[in-house]
């Protein structure tokens, strides 16, 4: 985890990806996996 300190004002994009093994083979026997991406943007205000 990491904090950072902004000014007022401050407007911020955040984007966050993800790839997990969901347990599975795929058709070619390896493992099937799974892309989770998530995405915000945060106006920091007083």
């Amino acid at each position: 985890m990491r904090t950072i300190v902004l000014k007022v004002g401050s407007t911020v994009a955040l984007t966050a990806d993800m790839e997990t093994n969901n347990g599975t083979l795929d058709e070619h026997g390896e493992p099937d996996t799974n892309f989770i991406s998530a995405s915000t943007v945060v106006h920091i205000s007083p």
